[in-house]
């Protein structure tokens, strides 16, 4: 979508910033393929506690690195940019603003894990289909 918009160079320079932060993204998918068969065994253990009690620690599992990876990833994220060349320096301004979307699903932690594996498959379609949610009632 974006180069259908954009012109080629700007497109590679958006494609850069968004690639760069794959190292704060990598936080959300280990927690999430490390914590996904754990919430189906609390949600049929039959302990209600317990899984809500792993769910909250999977989000801050999920959300305090996520955020410190931001961090790092906006102090040394011109560096990282620059390896690519000086011609994509211009997509360090846009790490900025793409951080705060990565920091915004990490404080919600793995929720669709949570919801497919505690027999909830319906919610977390849902929460990840486009279309309206009458539609999948």
């Amino acid at each position: 979508m974006v180069g259908y918009f954009m012109m080629p160079a700007d497109t590679a320079v958006s494609y850069v910033a968004v690639k760069t932060l794959v190292l704060v993204h990598f936080v959300y998918f280990a927690v999430k393929a490390a914590a996904a068969q754990r919430f189906s065994h609390f949600h049929h253990a039959g302990d209600p506690l317990a899984f809500e009690r792993f769910v909250r620690q999977t989000i801050l599992w999920t959300f305090w690195p996520s955020l410190a990876m931001a961090g790092l990833m906006l102090v040394f994220g011109d560096a990282l940019i620059d390896l690519f060349g000086p011609e994509f320096r211009a997509g360090y301004p846009l790490l900025f603003i793409l951080v705060l979307g990565v920091v915004a699903r990490a404080a919600g932690g793995p929720a669709e894990s949570v919801l497919t594996m505690s027999a909830s498959r319906r919610r977390a379609l849902r929460s990840t289909s486009p279309r309206s949610s009458s539609m999948w009632d």
